[in-house]
């Protein structure tokens, strides 16, 4: 069952990968995965939310992801590794069917987004790589679907693109704009608190 209007915050925990958009995050700059669990495009990704449904058909969550990505220059090899850490106020309009069991929901959020550059590589050293540290703003929009398994716990499924633009790297002098525009899928245990 979903928590009725003013009842205390389901709170969730996921797990998942995150994926770039773009081939290159800025001009000779590309993405690659770092501690990709499944050998592919995507990252590890961490996230936790809280929230309160309002309604039947809408939820407002605080949610926070946070992910890496190795940036590689092209014909050099890795430079360093680019951790970006969300905050957001998301709301879950949500339509449950067969009787009130699977829930699926579209999201749309706002918030900010800090990023850094850390774990500079030796290649990167030879180059002066530096990174601003900083929020920059953020939002996302998505989908996904929660199953009860039981009447106070929930297992979901949610795929969200989020913009992450604006943060700044140096190398060789030169400083760019980084986008970090992510895919983020994720699998997550939603627990409704009495």
């Amino acid at each position: 069952q979903t928590c009725p209007p003013g009842r205390p915050p389901p709170a969730a925990r996921s797990l998942g990968g995150a994926a770039p958009v773009q081939s290159e995050v800025a001009r000779g700059l590309e993405p690659a995965p770092e501690n990709s669990g499944f050998r592919s495009v995507f990252s590890q990704l961490f996230g936790i939310a809280i929230g309160m449904d309002v309604a039947r058909y809408l939820s407002l969550e605080l949610s926070s992801d946070g992910w890496e990505i190795n940036v590689e220059k092209r014909g050099t090899g890795s430079i360093s590794e680019f951790a970006v850490y969300t905050g957001m106020v998301v709301a879950r309009v949500r339509y449950p069917v067969l009787d009130d069991r699977l829930i699926p929901f579209v999201l749309a959020g706002a918030g900010l987004a800090y990023g850094e550059s850390n774990d500079v590589k030796p290649r990167g050293l030879a180059l002066g790589v530096e990174g601003n540290t900083g929020f920059v703003p953020t939002g996302a929009i998505g989908v996904g679907v929660d199953y009860m398994v039981a009447r106070n716990v929930a297992l979901g499924f949610e795929t969200k693109y989020v913009l992450v633009r604006d943060h700044e790297l140096t190398s060789e002098g030169r400083t760019q704009k980084l986008n970090l525009d992510a895919v983020l899928t994720s699998v997550s245990l939603r627990i409704f608190f009495p």
